[in-house]
């Protein structure tokens, strides 16, 4: 299970973290009326491509029923904006002499993931109310 599982979830990482960059490099290309060359555009998406797996498999985290939703929750953020920092690194993301290149990251990381969490929390929600309608439909029967 855990193998199909961390394969799923790098998967859905992967493709989250794909369209996600696309959408984040056209957003930089238009406000800064900059050109991207092949090279770099290959370079972000192979950065965005091993990060999106490695917070994909960082989901696991939430198989392990010992720990509360809160400690799932925030162990699960420090994986990810670790993650984001290393991607950012060889991404060439941040502007070392520029605390505020970070904090935009960092701004951005933050955005992401709760529209992201919000997405699965939702679905979660929606599939597990199905699913008691379906065992309530069963006790009725």
């Amino acid at each position: 299970m855990w193998g199909f599982g961390m394969l799923q979830s790098g998967l859905i990482g992967f493709l989250i973290s794909l369209s996600t960059s696309y959408f984040m490099v056209t957003l930089d290309v238009l406000n800064t009326n900059a050109t991207v060359t092949g090279q770099e555009l290959l370079e972000q998406f192979i950065v965005a491509a091993i990060l999106g797996i490695a917070i994909g498999i960082c989901t696991m985290i939430y198989q392990i029923d010992q720990l509360s939703y809160f400690v799932q929750i925030i162990i699960h953020f420090i994986l990810v904006t670790i993650c984001v920092c290393v991607a950012g690194y060889f991404g060439h993301w941040f502007d070392f002499n520029n605390i505020w290149s970070f904090v935009n990251i960092f701004k951005s990381e933050l955005i992401i993931y709760t529209i992201v969490w919000f997405f699965f929390y939702t679905k979660a929600k929606h599939d597990i109310r199905e699913m008691n309608e379906l065992l309530q439909k069963r006790q009725e029967m």
